[in-house]
């Protein structure tokens, strides 16, 4: 967390020679009824909270439900003052298509080229070509690979950046919050041991359910309903239940869990306890909050189960990444401001040089009939020469001058009444 290793001096107090230069990242979280912001710098083992936001969207008001997050997400961003750089936000995981596949062959291109196909055949509500796939692995076998696969519609895809943009944030990444949670559990060392167990993750939409074996996500269920806020009713903490019941049933192939972390809203004492006793499985209170370091008032105690999705983006931006998922590709792949301008700046560059050359290919054409044309000038100098003075000249351009030479001549021989008068009358 954020002592750094055992027997070193925190960096802050270290020498400017040994000091490790620490990167700021913000993790941007938007579920059905908050805004959650958080900052923090990160540097090897060290990670700091900066600043923390918690901003509730309207129920209800004018506009949809899309402009009033966005415009609750930029009034928090403005408020706060946050940094709009290495920003990473979350989609809910129930907008995702999420499912295990195992491929025969372990090297990463192959696999990146294979995912999508495979699950062209397990996917059916959805043509392939509209979804964002990512995946992370999450073994090996000696014939191949075993991972999870999220296919991700794009018109979700595109929904989530839109209300981003329009707030005035660009994240570099799209992730999932489920697996935001799981990399900022990781991270702080709730996830330390390779026994199975379940982490639990409650949103107002969505209860999220994953199967870690061996420090990695196996299986991963996302359920339609929620726990709600504060102490759940009975009824659906033994729904949640039945429904963990049927997920360890598929996945039989494994020990039984250990025990059951729970993050999110519904990460209360009450439904640690009613859980436990409706599983009969035990669920493990950690302090996410005391496993990273922050500013006194930064983070109330009370938000420490809410802040995992925030966390796991902003260390995500910060380059602690142990799924590596991102839906930021095809259409929306990420460009950084300079890339724009850059890009722009070349198609213009390229649109001049088309131009010049178009000019200059004018000219030289210009040119070239006036060379043709200034050619037939001097040749008709030239027989006009030759007629009046019986000389043949073997280079045109010299014609000119001999005819004006003769023409003076000519004016000198007749004396000096000349030139001739213009007309009859002039002269009379």
């Amino acid at each position: 967390g954020g002592g750094g290793l055992p027997g070193q001096l925190p960096n802050e107090d270290r020498p400017a020679s040994l000091k490790t230069p620490m990167t700021r990242a913000v993790g941007i979280e938007v579920t059905l009824s908050r805004a959650t912001i958080l900052s923090l710098e990160h540097s090897g083992k060290e990670t700091r909270i900066l600043q923390f936001i918690e901003a509730p969207i309207p129920a209800a008001g004018e506009g949809t439900w899309e402009e009033r997050a966005a415009a609750t997400l930029k009034a928090a961003l403005d408020t706060g003052k946050i940094p709009r750089g290495r920003l990473v936000a979350s989609v809910d995981s129930g907008e995702a298509i999420l499912r295990e596949i195992s491929l025969p062959f372990k090297g990463e291109e192959q696999i990146r080229k294979t995912v999508r196909f495979e699950l062209e055949s397990l996917i059916h509500n959805y043509a392939v070509e509209d979804l964002v796939v990512a995946h992370t692995k999450t073994g090996e076998t000696e014939k191949g690979t075993l991972l999870v696969a999220a296919a991700l519609p794009k018109e979700a895809a595109g929904r989530r950046l839109k209300l981003l943009q329009a707030a005035g944030a660009d994240p570099v990444a799209l992730d999932l919050d489920i697996a935001a949670v799981f990399s900022a559990y990781v991270h702080a060392g709730a996830i330390d041991t390779d026994a199975p167990h379940l982490l639990i993750y409650g949103t107002p939409r969505f209860t999220n359910i994953v199967f870690v074996e061996e420090r990695r996500p196996r299986s991963i269920r996302t359920l339609r309903f929620s726990l709600g806020e504060g102490a759940p009713s009975g009824g659906l903490i033994e729904l949640l239940a039945r429904e963990i019941s049927r997920f360890l049933l598929a996945n039989a192939g494994s020990a039984s869990p250990a025990h059951i972390l729970v993050a999110g809203d519904i990460a209360t004492p009450e439904t640690s306890s009613q859980l436990a006793r409706a599983t009969g499985i035990p669920v493990r209170d950690f302090d996410l909050l005391g496993a990273v370091s922050a500013a006194p008032g930064t983070v109330p105690a009370e938000a420490s189960p809410r802040i995992a999705a925030a966390l796991g983006l902003a260390l995500k931006g910060a380059g602690v990444d142990p799924l590596g998922m991102d839906f930021r590709q095809d259409e929306f792949g990420y460009a950084k401001k300079f890339e724009t301008v850059k890009s722009t700046g070349l198609v213009t560059l390229e649109l001049v040089v088309v131009l010049l050359a178009a000019v200059g290919l004018h000219l030289y054409f210009q040119n070239k009939d006036l060379r043709v044309d200034a050619q037939s000038v001097r040749e008709y100098q030239r027989s006009l020469y030759e007629t009046v003075s019986g000389e043949t000249l073997p280079d045109a351009s010299g014609a000119f001058d001999k005819m004006r030479a003769l023409f003076k001549q000519a004016q000198n021989d007749q004396g000096a009444n000349l030139p001739v008068k213009a007309s009859a009358r002039e002269a009379w």
